[in-house]
Formats: structure tokens, sequence, C-alpha cells
């Protein structure tokens, strides 16, 4: 368990791949291991395959110059190696959809800087200070796909990270109408000076694209899983309209936002709001959440992108100029960093919350994976002819499981970790809660807990349920295979 998961790079070679190894770089849970770009890259070393292209400010990190480039298309080849990939690729659209799935499909999770699946109804699009709890529509992903431990999972556009955090940050006073205009930097667009020249001293009022996702994506990640549906329906409010101007700016969206609410807040309110907002990040302590979410700016010249684009190392909010307006109720400027906390510094806390949450995993001894997927509970085996009726509701309870609201704690002592997870099998309406105590050495140490309502019927055993990866041919066991065994008759059936 000491070893980190590996982790492989789609379009590596782009500016968002750069920048994902350079935030990698040391990272305390996953480690590069594995790069794929376009055939024209496959088979050089990562430097060679870069050449002059090195967009970042510092140096490429000496563990990857050496990395053999992977051609992206070879799905099953580059899905080997790794735990989960990040998505950078440069595609179409329907070609991103396409073979990000297939990624899925061979049981690695991935985690997409694109746009590509931002509107796949089963697929969570997720800032996680805000909805952290639509991962849970990953469960309905996998059963579409027909996985069970790959899935796709998104981070939104980078032009809606200086305004939906601090309107998240506002809800309770319920903004319903919004004017914003965002002034969005040039990396966001793939480029530095050198590679477009034209945009210095130049403004463009025009971005493709980005003003349809700046108005309907908030509303998305404002949105709740439909169980029915098994998909995420967006918000209906408040009502976003927005211009997206391109400007000279190396690094950092800036926008300009006015709002009305129904319950009208003092400026004091809504300042306090915005400086104790806080998530799932601050309160599990992941490695890239910045401590602070968001930061106001008192003086009238903040926040300004030379002075405040890094703030918690480019991966908080700064807001500034909040005031009453003569038109709307109030009115604010926002500021992100767009390749940070917009791009694949937002991705990678995806990944790190998806990881907390028990949706990217390994166990592994020596560089070998142990567990292919599991443990999960297991409340049913093939009945024998001297069994009682069994009822069959409890059969699919590990599919059919439910977490609660704020379903899973993490404690963290001295050698040992304890994730509880709290949940219910609600067909039949039974509480059912799972702790994993992880040592040091190692082992692991799974309790489950599980009280049966009525209707549950009669149940035919109480345990865990595992796939052991395929190269372990010598097991010892006790447990039912194809049809029904017991320790006394284990090769009765091939496991």
């Amino acid at each position: 368990m000491s070893e980190k998961l590996k982790v492989g790079i789609l379009g590596g070679t782009g500016m968002v791949g750069q920048r994902f190894i350079s935030l990698l770089e040391n990272h305390p849970w996953f480690e590069v291991t594995t790069i794929a770009a376009s055939p024209r890259s496959a088979g050089k070393t990562y430097e060679e395959a870069v050449g002059d292209r090195w967009k970042m400010d510092t140096p490429m990190p000496e563990a990857v110059k050496n990395i053999v480039v992977m051609n992206v298309n070879e799905v099953e080849q580059v899905a080997s190696q790794v735990d989960f990939v990040f998505s950078a690729v440069d595609m179409t659209k329907e070609e991103i959809k396409k073979i990000e799935e297939d990624y899925a499909k061979t049981e690695t999770p991935v985690v997409s800087n694109n746009s590509a699946h931002r509107w796949t109804p089963d697929v969570p699009m997720v800032v996680p200070e805000i909805n952290p709890e639509h991962m849970k529509v990953i469960e309905f992903q996998r059963k579409r796909l027909g996985t069970k431990r790959g899935f796709v999972a998104v981070k939104p556009n980078c032009s809606i990270q200086s305004y939906a955090p601090v309107l998240t940050a506002w809800k309770e006073f319920e903004p319903y109408e919004v004017v914003a205009t965002t002034y969005q930097a040039i990396s966001g667009a793939g480029k530095t000076f050198k590679d477009w020249p034209e945009m210095v001293g130049n403004i463009i009022p025009y971005i493709g694209g980005e003003e349809e996702k700046s108005e309907k994506e908030p509303l998305r990640i404002w949105g709740h899983i439909d169980d029915e549906k098994k998909e995420i329906v967006p918000a209906t409010s408040p009502v976003i309209t927005c211009q997206c101007i391109r400007v000279p700016v190396l690094n950092g969206h800036t926008a300009a936002v006015f709002v009305k609410f129904r319950k009208k807040p003092t400026k004091e309110q809504l300042i306090e709001k915005l400086v104790t907002f806080s998530g799932e990040p601050q309160r599990l302590g992941l490695p890239s959440a910045p401590k602070q979410f968001i930061q106001y700016l008192e003086e009238d010249n903040r926040p300004q992108v030379a002075l405040d684009v890094d703030f918690e190392n480019g991966m908080g909010i700064s807001v500034g100029r909040l005031r009453e307006d003569t038109v709307y109720d109030y009115k604010f400027v926002g500021l992100s960093h767009n390749t940070l906390r917009g791009a694949a510094g937002g991705a990678l806390l995806c990944a790190e919350l998806l990881k907390a949450q028990g949706y990217i995993t390994s166990y592994k001894v020596d560089g070998k994976s142990l567990l292919e997927n599991g443990p999960v509970p297991n409340y049913y085996r093939a009945p024998v002819s001297n069994d009682p009726s069994f009822s069959t509701a409890m059969k699919n309870a590990a599919q059919n499981f439910t977490l609660d609201e704020n379903g899973i704690t993490v404690d963290k002592k001295d050698k040992v970790v304890n994730i509880h997870v709290s949940g219910s099998i609600p067909e039949v309406n039974t509480p059912n809660s799972i702790d994993y105590m992880i040592y040091g050495n190692g082992e692991i140490v799974v309790t489950n807990t599980v009280t049966p309502s009525a209707s549950a019927g009669n149940i035919a055993r109480i345990g865990m349920k595992m796939t052991v990866a395929k190269d372990y041919e010598k097991l010892t066991y006790y447990g039912n295979g194809p049809q029904a065994n017991y320790v006394d008759r284990n090769t009765g059936a091939k496991l």
C-alpha cells in the first residue's frame, strides 16, 4: 500500500498534458509512469517528443524525460500499464467521447480535462468543493458501460471558476439572475505569446463555444442526481448570460459579474460567506486542495492577475470590488488561474477526491495487483437442496447500495486509517455500513455491518466478494464458485 498509484497522461505532449506532468512531480499519491500521444510522437522519449515546445515555467521533470511515449490509440496496451489516466487529448468531440469510454471499458478510470463528456447524463462534472456528491452517478455509468472499475469523470470549463464558486457560497440568498463578462487568458487556447504574437496589445471579443459553456455548465454543477433517470439533472436557476473575451494575459481568467438575489443580503454577509466557504477537499485534507478556497480583497484595485492569480498555488479564487449596483443588487470581480484551478489542477483535485471516495483504487504488493475489484458486500449464494428458501431481494445488494449523505468519513490515526462507509439497501429498507481499517504494513481489515429489515427475507449469507487478479493460480479459499460448494468440496468448481 506504500506504492503510489500509476498514472497515464493521454495527450501528454500538449500544454494541458505538460501541466499535468508538472503538477504530478513529487505528488504524494500519484506517479506518472505512462505518457500517450499521437502516432507521430509514439516511440520517442518524452523529451524528444516535446522538443522545444515545453511551455511550463518550471523545467521538465527528470523522471519523465526518458519515458517512451505510447500511441494513445493503442488503448489496451496503454491501459495495462496504469491504475488510471488523465485525458488531455486533442481530437474531435466524438473521437474524444469514444476513446475515453474505450479506456473506461478496460476497467481504467478516466479523469478528463476535455469538454466532450460534460453533458453525458451519467458522467459527473465536478468542482470538488461544490458538488462532490455527483460522483455517485458513476455507479449508473458503470452499469451502462458494463464495467466494475472503469468510468469517466470530468471537470467543468475554466471560464466558470471565477464566479460559480462565489455564487455557490451565496446560495442561501437565492441568486436568480446573473450577468457575467469573462476576460480570458491566452493559455486557455493552449497558446503563449510566442505562439500567438498578434495577441500582444490586442483583444478578441469572441471565443468559440465559451459563452454557452459559461451560461449552462454552472447549472449542471448545481443540479442533482435523479435515481430513476440514472443521470444528473441540471438546476434551472439562476439564469446566467455571458460574454467571453480573449485578452493579452498569459494566465488568469477574470470575471465582472452582476447578481440579483431573492433574499438580498448585506455586503458583510456576502463577504463572510466567501471567506468561510470550504468543502470536501478541505475537510479531507486532499494534497492539492487550497486551505482557503476563496479570498476577499478589500483594495479597490484588486484582484489583479499579476498579484493574485497564484493564490493558494493557483487553486484558490480571488474576489474583490463587491458593491451594490443601481440595476442589479450587487456586482463583483472574480479571478482564477485557468490552467491550474480551471484545467489540470482542477482535474487533479477531482482525482484526489475520487481516490478518497474509493472510486480510484489499487491494492498492490511489489508492484503486482492483488485485487481487480472489491471487496463489496455479498448477501447471496446458490441454494442447495437442504437449504430453506432464500429471498433474492438481497442478491444484488452491492449494486443497489446507496450512500448516505456525507456517508464517507476518514479517520486518520498513527499508522492506521479508518474509512467508514454508511448507507443502505433501499429496496429492502436495510441499513448497511462498512469499515476499512488500513494499516501501515498493508493489511486491510474489512468489517461489514448489516441490519436486515423484515422485507429483506431470509439472507443466504453475510459476507464480502472480491475479484482476485487473474495471475494468481494457487489459492486457499472458502466460498462458492459457479455452483454451490463448501470448504470440504472446494474442488467441485473452478474458482
